[in-house]
C-alpha cells in the first residue's frame, strides 16, 4: 500500500529525531568520559629535562623505557637503567631475579650490586674471588674495584664483549694495583676510539689497557693491562679543556706523549699547546705526533677557529701548512681560510688559487670563493 507524501515526510522527521537523539546521547557520554579522564589523578613517573612526565595510576613500567627521578611507590628510580616497582628491581623493564632489594645499589648504568652479588643488566655475574661488596665500585666499562682488588669481566678479557660471565681478579693475571686509587684517565686516541688503548693510574703507576683487537699477546688474551714508563706523580694533560680527550696530549718530567706514545724530540719542560692539534716546545712546532720541518717559529700562526676536531691551516712568513704538510704554491701573504662545506670539505684560498685541504682546486677563481658562496668553491 503506497503512502502519500505527507505520511512519508512525517516518517522521515521521526527518523531524524531518533538519529539526533542517539547522537546527542553519544556526544554527552563522550564529554563526560573525557572530562572524567582529564580530571583523573595521575602519578608522576619520571623527571626529564623537558619537565615532569606522567602515566595513569596502576600502569606498569614499560619495557625498554629508562625511568628517572621517580618518587612514588609504584616506580622509583634507582640510578642508571634500574628502577624499583612493587618491591621488585627492574632493568629497563626486565625483572632482576634473586636480588636483595634492601641492599641493592646501582654502580653503573647497567651494573649493580647487593650484599652478595654483582648484576650486569638483569643477570648475576659470577666472581672468581671474594668481593668486598660495600666498597665495590665501577671504574669504567672494563673494570670494577673494591678496597682489596680490581676486577675485569672474563668476556671483556678474552672476547672484548660486554660485562657478563665471570669477574676475574686482575692480580691473578700478574698485575699488582692499588685498588682504592685505581681510576681511568681516558682514551689514548679519540680518533680511533673503537681500537683505542685506555690510560689508568693509581698511587704507584700509570697503566695502559691495550684493548685493540690487533694485539697478539702470548697469554692468548686480546686485552691486557700494562705498566707504562709515565711518571704518575708528574703526569699532567696538556689539553685539559677537552674533557673527552684529556690525555691525548700529556707530559711528565721525562717525556711528552701524544696518544700515549712518547715523542722523543720534544722537550717536556717547555712544551705547550698552540691550538687544536698544534703544539710547540722551545725548539720545534708539532702537529699531532709529527714535527713540522723548517718552520719559522717567530711568524708561525694557526688560521681558522680553535676547534679540536677542525683541522686548521697554519702559516709562517714563508709557507702555508695543512697539518704538518706544506701547501704547495700557496702564497702566505694572501692566504686565508674560507671555511668548510660538510659535503665537500675544507677550503682555503690565496690571490691565485682555491685549495681543498692541501690541494689546488682547478678551474675556480679565488675571487668567487667566499664563506657566503662556499658551494661555488668546487670540490677536490
Amino acid at each position: 500500500m503506497n503512502s502519500n507524501p505527507e505520511q512519508l515526510w512525517e516518517k522521515v522527521k521521526k527518523i531524524h529525531k531518533i538519529i539526533f537523539a542517539v547522537l546527542s546521547v553519544f556526544c554527552a557520554f563522550s564529554v563526560v568520559f573525557f572530562v572524567t579522564l582529564w580530571n583523573k589523578p595521575y602519578i608522576p613517573l619520571f623527571t626529564a629535562k623537558g619537565g615532569v612526565q606522567t602515566k595513569p595510576e596502576n600502569t606498569p613500567l614499560v619495557q625498554g623505557v629508562r625511568y628517572q627521578g621517580v618518587e612514588d611507590a609504584k616506580g622509583k628510580d634507582l640510578g642508571g637503567n634500574y628502577s624499583l616497582e612493587n618491591n621488585e628491581i627492574y632493568h629497563l623493564g626486565e625483572l632482576v631475579n634473586d636480588v636483595d632489594v634492601k641492599s641493592f645499589k646501582v654502580i653503573g648504568d647497567d651494573l649493580a650490586k647487593d650484599s652478595g652479588h654483582v648484576f650486569f643488566s638483569n643477570e648475576k655475574v659470577i666472581s672468581s674471588s671474594i668481593i668486598d661488596f660495600p666498597s665495590l665500585r665501577e671504574v669504567d666499562d672494563y673494570f670494577l674495584a673494591d678496597n682489596n682488588s680490581v676486577y675485569i669481566s672474563s668476556q671483556v678479557l678474552f672476547d672484548e664483549m660486554s660485562w657478563a660471565s665471570v669477574l676475574v681478579d686482575i692480580s691473578k693475571l700478574g698485575v699488582t694495583l692499588d685498588p682504592p686509587t685505581f681510576k681511568n684517565l681516558g682514551p689514548c686516541n679519540v680518533y680511533e676510539q673503537a681500537n683505542s688503548d685506555d690510560l689508568y693510574k693509581d698511587k704507584n703507576h700509570v697503566y695502559i689497557f691495550r684493548s685493540d683487537t690487533h694485539n697478539k699477546l702470548e697469554s692468548n688474551t686480546r686485552n691486557k693491562l700494562e705498566v707504562t714508563e709515565m711518571d704518575q706523580l708528574t703526569l699532567k694533560p696538556l689539553n685539559s679543556q677537552y674533557d673527552f680527550a684529556t690525555y691525548l696530549f700529556a707530559k711528565d718530567k721525562n717525556h711528552v706523549y701524544v696518544g700515549c706514545s712518547a715523542i722523543s724530540l720534544a722537550d717536556p719542560a717547555t712544551t705547550e699547546m698552540v691550538t687544536g692539534l698544534y703544539w710547540r716546545d722551545k725548539n720545534n712546532i708539532f702537529y699531532f705526533n709529527k714535527m713540522i720541518s723548517d718552520v719559522d717559529r717567530v711568524s708561525f700562526k694557526v688560521l681558522g677557529p680553535n676547534d679540536f676536531f677542525y683541522t686548521p691551516y697554519a702559516k709562517d712568513k714563508n709557507k702555508v701548512y695543512f697539518g704538518n704538510e706544506v701547501v704547495a704554491s700557496a702564497d702566505p701573504d694572501t692566504f686565508e681560510v674560507v671555511g668548510s662545506n660538510t659535503s665537500k670539505g675544507l677550503y682555503g684560498k690565496d690571490k691565485n688559487h682555491v685549495y681543498s685541504y692541501d690541494k689546488i682546486v682547478e678551474g675556480v677563481d679565488s675571487k668567487n670563493c667566499t664563506a657566503a658562496t662556499i658551494d661555488k668553491c668546487g670540490a677536490y
